[in-house]
């Protein structure tokens, strides 16, 4: 058999065993069954190891395992799978978006003030004299 076509029954050998094959398709497994013994124990060894794990108890969920895989996943992959949440920006973004904020704020204050102070100075004398001249 080729590689594909295995792949193909064993996709069909998993849907036969729910039960989701159409008629056509099931009739047309059930024939191969019976004529290939090692397709069929192979079915017999799926549907045994089906029934085992069916009879697992479930295990409990560690707490916070959704939140630390997604962060992991996010960090291994950059955020291109998960995506980066938007609603929750990093304390780091906000330090470095103060610091941006504060100095412009500080530099246009500097130019205010540099501004101001040289339209405020006359030119000339700041003290006008008046005192008489003497000879």
């Amino acid at each position: 058999m080729s590689h594909e076509r295995d792949e193909a029954l064993l996709g069909q050998m998993s849907d036969y065993l729910e039960g989701d094959l159409q008629e056509a398709q099931r009739a047309e497994l059930e024939a191969l069954l019976r004529e290939d013994p090692a397709f069929a124990s192979e079915l017999e060894a799926a549907a045994e190891s089906r029934a085992l794990l069916a009879g697992l108890a479930p295990a409990p969920v560690p707490q916070h395992f959704l939140r630390k895989l997604q962060r992991r996943v996010r960090r291994r992959t950059g955020g291109r799978l998960l995506g980066h949440r938007a609603a929750q920006p990093s304390f780091r973004f906000s330090i470095e978006i103060f610091v941006v904020i504060a100095v412009v704020v500080m530099s246009a204050c500097w130019l205010l003030l540099q501004s101001a102070s040289q339209q405020a100075l006359p030119k000339g004398p700041l003290v006008e004299d008046t005192r008489p001249l003497q000879p």
